[in-house]
């Protein structure tokens, strides 16, 4: 039975593989303070795309066993699949708005401000999605996505890109705490940081 949500599910699941595969990039090949970041943020979101379709497949084995006598016992563990792929999808978006109020304190110790306040509007945004898919509000998920969204974009369009990144923790950098430990992995960070690695 192909329905609306199926091909909803479908394109949202696609759409999460490519955006899983720029995780796994930025995860393998971005500066080296931001790997441990990019990986938590690389596995949560996998346990949130297994967590949708879980959900998708639980609610087609529901219908279908609703649907059609014969397939009646799929009704109740097609149920019990959905609510379980939800709560992994409320857990993986939980811990992302983790990942998003840790890297807030970060800045905060960087003093960029900006940032970190956007990253604290991210977590709050992301943690009541969370919830608010977890409950079923169709109201509070479109505010809190409307809400990331923005957090979102304006992080793209303010962070530092890896150019500036490296300059802030060279030998010379403002980040006196971050700071590359010897010349060879400056070097190294350099080669990632121009895009030759």
């Amino acid at each position: 039975m192909i329905n609306t949500d199926l091909r909803v599910g479908v394109a949202g699941s696609l759409l999460s593989a490519v955006a899983l595969g720029t995780l796994y990039e930025q995860a393998t090949g971005s500066l080296q303070h931001d790997r441990e970041e990019s990986w938590a943020r690389f596995w949560s979101a996998s346990a949130g795309l297994l967590g949708g379709a879980l959900e998708l497949g639980g609610k087609q084995a529901e219908r279908l066993g609703n649907a059609r006598p014969r397939f009646a016992r799929f009704s109740a563990a097609g149920n019990a699949v959905a609510v379980v792929g939800r709560v992994v999808t409320a857990a993986a978006g939980l811990l992302m708005a983790v990942v998003d109020a840790y890297r807030g304190l970060q800045e905060r110790d960087r003093g960029n401000r900006k940032m970190m306040a956007l990253h604290w509007v991210s977590a709050f945004a992301g943690a009541g999605f969370s919830l608010a898919l977890l409950v079923g509000s169709a109201f509070w998920t479109g505010v809190f996505f409307v809400l990331l969204l923005v957090a979102v974009l304006s992080m793209m369009m303010w962070s530092d890109n890896e150019h500036h990144a490296w300059l802030d923790r060279c030998l010379w950098g403002r980040l006196d705490t971050e700071r590359y430990a010897n010349e060879v992995i400056e070097q190294r960070e350099y080669q990632v940081a121009i895009g030759l690695n």
